[in-house]
C-alpha cells in the first residue's frame, strides 16, 4: 500500500507498529471491555464506552496489568482501577441513547 513511503519508515517497522496496535485493540476489546463492562454495569450502573476505554488505556498503558488483575479477581467490591474505569470511561448521563443502549434495544 505504500505506507512506508508516506511515513518515511521501513516496512518492517510499520508492520510491527500495526501489529502492536492490533494486539492493543484485541486486548482492549476482548479482555478488558467485555468483562469490565459487566462489572461496571453491576457495581455502578454505568455503561462503558469502548472509545473512551481505548483512549484511557493508550494514555495509561502501565495500568493495563492492574486492570486485568482486578477484573479477573473481582468478587463484590470494585478496586481502584475499576472505579477509575467507571469514572473516566463510562458514558455520560444524557437523554440521547448511547451505542450500547441502541444495541440492547436492537437485539431485544
Amino acid at each position: 500500500m505504500g505506507f512506508a513511503k508516506i511515513h518515511n519508515v521501513s516496512s518492517i517497522q510499520l508492520k510491527i507498529w500495526l501489529l502492536a496496535r492490533l494486539i492493543m485493540i484485541i486486548i482492549c476489546a476482548q479482555l478488558i471491555f467485555i468483562h469490565g463492562r459487566l462489572i461496571v454495569k453491576t457495581a455502578f450502573n454505568k455503561d462503558l464506552s469502548l472509545l473512551k476505554l481505548t483512549n484511557y488505556l493508550l494514555r495509561n498503558t502501565s495500568k493495563i496489568a492492574n486492570i486485568m488483575r482486578e477484573i479477573n479477581n473481582f468478587e463484590q467490591t470494585p478496586g481502584s482501577c475499576i472505579k477509575a474505569l467507571a469514572k473516566f470511561c463510562a458514558y455520560n448521563k444524557r437523554k440521547k441513547l448511547n451505542y450500547q443502549q441502541k444495541m440492547d434495544v436492537f437485539f431485544r
